[in-house]
């Protein structure tokens, strides 16, 4: 029996003040709430962070009012990172509006999840409100 093999990233875009400043950057870091159900805290006085792949984080942090009235805040939160079945090392991302395929896997990212990933994958997209033309690019 196969196990999902991804990681669950609940965010905070309450505490980023101009949700496009880093829209021009590799990455956008936003805060982590939970990983995989864990909640982050840290005795340093900051919150703990994350760099997440822009495009999709940027878009992630400016269109998340939007997607919190249309999904639900727990939706317009969470990034869920799928991992390599063999190497463990991210494959692609999933935002409440798009996905970020890591670098190599492009051509056939859904061949590197096994097959528990698989069906979480395409139960998740199934719960977005995503661009069909862009996933169907994809396959």
């Amino acid at each position: 029996m196969s196990k999902k093999q991804k990681n669950t990233y609940i965010l905070s875009f309450n505490t980023l003040i101009n949700k496009g400043i880093f829209s021009m950057c590799k990455a956008t870091p936003v805060p982590l709430i939970y990983i995989n159900g864990e909640k982050q805290e840290s005795n340093t006085g900051w919150i703990k962070t994350k760099d997440f792949p822009n495009p999709s984080a940027n878009e992630m942090a400016q269109r998340y009012i939007e997607n919190a009235q249309k999904m639900g805040d727990k939706i317009a939160t969470t990034v869920i990172e799928y991992l390599d079945k063999d190497t463990k090392q991210p494959v692609l991302q999933l935002y409440p509006t798009t996905i970020h395929i890591f670098s190599g896997y492009e051509q056939n990212y859904k061949s590197h999840l096994n097959h528990a990933t698989r069906r979480d994958l395409d139960k998740e997209i199934k719960k977005r409100v995503f661009i069909d033309k862009y996933i169907n690019r994809m396959k």
